[in-house]
């Protein structure tokens, strides 16, 4: 009897420190994506500080220390002088494009920067692509070379897109909606 229940104390201690062990590895996997995320977010507010000092050094005026990191959006100056929504900018993974995509929206006609580019024409356009009476972007994220999401508001509705793009030539864009929900 004195081996049987040793034997079951030994099994309940097994699963509780298995039980904690998996815990661990939980968090500590948790905390890989939390870092992983704030050093991508990092990463994007370099580059946009980077193109920001290109800018103005193209320009021929030196960028003041606080106008690097004042206005992440100010990155768009390079191009039609078009700023994006500080609502279109996002903290997530999800949208982000590979350099080899990037490569290839550079080289069908897009600026420097395709994805600021995209999302600032969508936002322009996204009333005339609506359905609905005048529509705002609230998010976009551009999901492939060929696809984006853009979640909009108007006055009487909130509602998701699935819109294809095609690039026409430098900085010429075609939108279709694919898919349109409230």
């Amino acid at each position: 009897m004195s081996s049987t229940r040793t034997s079951l104390l030994l099994a309940i201690l097994t699963l509780l420190m298995a039980g904690v062990a998996l815990l661990f590895f939980v968090q500590a996997r948790r905390a890989r994506s939390a870092a992983t995320l704030a050093e991508q977010q990092i990463l994007a507010r370099d580059r946009i500080i980077i193109r920001q000092q290109q800018a103005a050094e193209r320009a021929g005026r030196p960028l003041a220390t606080n106008e690097a990191t004042a206005d992440p959006t100010a990155a768009y100056v390079d191009t039609a002088r078009v700023q994006l929504p500080a609502s279109a900018v996002f903290a997530d993974e999800l949208g982000t494009l590979t350099g080899e995509d990037l490569s290839a929206l550079i080289k069908a006609g897009l600026p420097e920067d395709p994805e600021g580019f995209l999302k600032a024409d969508l936002s322009k356009r996204l009333p005339t692509l609506a359905a609905a009476e005048p529509a705002t972007l609230d998010d976009a994220r551009i999901l492939t070379p060929h696809l984006a999401l853009a979640s909009w508001h108007d006055s009487q509705h909130n509602g998701i897109a699935v819109l294809r793009y095609t690039v026409r030539g430098a900085n010429k864009l075609d939108w279709q909606v694919l898919d349109w929900g409230e």
